[in-house]
């Protein structure tokens, strides 16, 4: 629900418990709902204990403290460097699909596989401190994608001083039910009590891979091909802090709209000219809805870029009325026919094809 809208819930049920598995020309998702682990990642190895009891009432904050120091205790005493298999996650799909059929073929990387995709969610304890902004969305984003499984549905990242993002595989799931989810987990988190840690807890366990030569190859093939990928990808961040959405709606200015205005106008001043541009709309209304395009690049956004420049050289520029290309205009106009139900449920068949087990 969104007030008083109600909205196709069909991906919640895919946040947890999920995981997309590479196969040859279209991927698989799986869903295992009555999973109770999860997977923890550190150092490129992988860990596993039970979050959740035989009731189905997760473990208490203490209890979960207490198993992940058990897994750090036990990773810092190993000493053997680990073959970084989550590296084949972030490779090309046909390319992990065809190195998938290897994995697999071993009966222990079989457990390993089937124990990760079957987890409730993937914990990468990663070992190192980034301080700035900048730093932390290109660690969130990919890192060097080794200490990862990005086919997994949630990824939660914890650097060592405490800060912490989420890593979303977006084939089954969009951005809108992703920040919900973020949001509502962050805010349920601050009210919880660590609790007591019950007097024995079971040790957690450590998955294996089998790794021949062939495999081997491949890791050194992916890690090239994956370093190539992330050198082509610039990341940045920047927090404006100036003023924000509550202002802008005290001008009656769509707070959305402002933002993709000041993209065009700033591309515009760079290039002369505006780029063909989308913003995702969501189609939650509709049964089994996700997103469709709203294109924000139009005449009036034009116009105004070209006004704004004329008028560059002024410190400040104050309207007193709408200015003409602006009269009528509003991007947020596009957004509602497009997200709109109008009184109908469409059915669209859910992608990618399921198995639940």
């Amino acid at each position: 629900m969104i007030k008083t809208t109600a909205l196709s819930a069909d991906q919640y049920p895919y946040l947890f418990n999920a995981c997309r598995i590479p196969r040859d020309v279209r991927d698989q998702m799986v869903s295992h709902p009555g999973s109770r682990h999860v997977v923890v990642a550190r150092s490129n190895r992988f860990y596993f204990f039970d979050a959740i009891d035989e009731s189905g009432n997760v473990h208490s904050p203490a209890d979960i403290e207490a198993q992940l120091e058990k897994i750090i205790e036990i990773d810092n005493n190993n000493k053997d460097p680990a073959p970084p298999v989550g590296l084949f996650t972030a490779e090309q799909r046909d390319e992990w699909a065809k190195i998938y059929k290897v994995l697999e073929a071993d009966p222990t990387n079989q457990q390993t596989l089937h124990k990760i995709q079957s987890a409730t969610m993937m914990l990468c304890l990663d070992n190192v401190a980034p301080e700035s902004l900048h730093e932390i969305s290109k660690l969130l984003l990919h890192s060097d994608a080794k200490n990862r499984w990005f086919d997994k549905q949630i990824q939660l990242i914890v650097f060592n001083n405490g800060k912490a993002g989420y890593n979303y595989e977006h084939a089954r799931i969009d951005g809108l039910t992703t920040i919900r989810h973020t949001n509502y987990t962050f805010e349920e988190s601050q009210k919880l009590a660590m609790g007591t840690r019950s007097p024995q807890l079971p040790t957690p366990g450590k998955l294996k891979w089998v790794m021949n030569s062939q495999l081997q190859n491949y890791l050194v093939s992916s890690e090239k091909n994956v370093n190539a990928l992330i050198a082509n990808n610039e990341t940045d961040s920047i927090e404006f802090r100036a003023f924000g959405a509550k202002q802008l709606k005290t001008l009656k200015l769509s707070p959305d709209s402002f933002v993709q205005v000041a993209f065009q106008l700033a591309y515009y001043r760079l290039n002369g000219k505006l780029a063909a541009t989308y913003e995702s709309a969501s189609t939650k209304e509709f049964l089994n809805g996700r997103t469709e395009v709203v294109r924000s690049v139009t005449s009036a956004a034009l116009d105004f870029c070209q006004a704004m420049e004329r008028n560059s050289n002024k410190t400040v520029c104050r309207c007193t009325t709408t200015p003409p290309p602006f009269r009528g205009f509003r991007i947020s106009s596009f957004f509602e026919p497009c997200s709109s139900r109008r009184g109908r449920i469409c059915c669209t068949r859910p992608w990618p094809p399921t198995i639940r087990t």
